[in-house]
């Protein structure tokens, strides 16, 4: 009887050795074909910053590849930054004033620097906007670029700032409590340097 529930184990396992053989063969495959795919959407990413890293490179600098807005926009904010426009501004305003007692500072007199001043004050606010958002956008590219190219970065940061402002709160709540762990270490006398860890998840 013994011998008998042996052989039936003995016939048995080969058939379960080799399901499981099949399962852990199909696993093996899948796991294979994931990392295949994992490692073909990689390749197209980095193919696709290639691309636009060698674009950029190979883009002229001349102003004539630019559309004309972001050339106006560029310029005007360069040239009305500059002490000169400000000076100018004021010189402007005075010669206003000073012509007022020979216009009997009428209405119209009163109605020309209300007028000037309101148009370019409406534009500029579009060309300031303008290169606001030209320069965030730089800066947040180059500032990705920093965490893609450092070891044991969080990448999941990289679109930071598209996030809703719950998130933000909790992750500036997280890297806080860093910073008081650091200033309690330095009351103490110990060292602030170093990559404390940091637990981040998906939102």
């Amino acid at each position: 009887m013994s011998w008998r529930k042996r052989s039936a184990k003995a016939s048995t396992s080969p058939s379960l050795s080799s399901a499981g053989g099949g399962r852990a063969g199909a696993g093996a495959e899948s796991y294979s074909s994931f990392c295949a795919d994992a490692n073909v959407r990689a390749n197209r990413a980095i193919c696709l910053v290639r691309t636009s890293l060698s674009t950029v490179a190979n883009e002229d600098s001349d102003m004539k590849n630019k559309s004309w807005f972001d050339f106006f926009a560029k310029s005007g904010a360069r040239y009305t930054g500059r002490p000169i426009t400000f000076i100018s501004a004021v010189g402007i305003i005075v010669l206003w004033a000073v012509t007022g007692p020979i216009f009997h500072f009428s209405d119209t007199w009163q109605l020309i620097i209300n007028t000037g001043t309101t148009i370019i004050t409406f534009l500029m606010v579009f060309l300031i906007q303008n290169t606001q958002n030209r320069d965030s956008a730089a800066i947040q590219i180059k500032l990705d670029e920093l965490l893609r190219a450092t070891k044991g970065a969080h990448t999941v940061l990289l679109d930071l700032e598209e996030l809703d402002e719950k998130h933000l709160i909790e992750l500036k709540q997280c890297y806080g409590a860093i910073a008081k762990k650091s200033r309690a270490a330095l009351k103490k006398g110990k060292d602030d340097t170093g990559n404390p860890f940091v637990h981040l998840e998906a939102a």
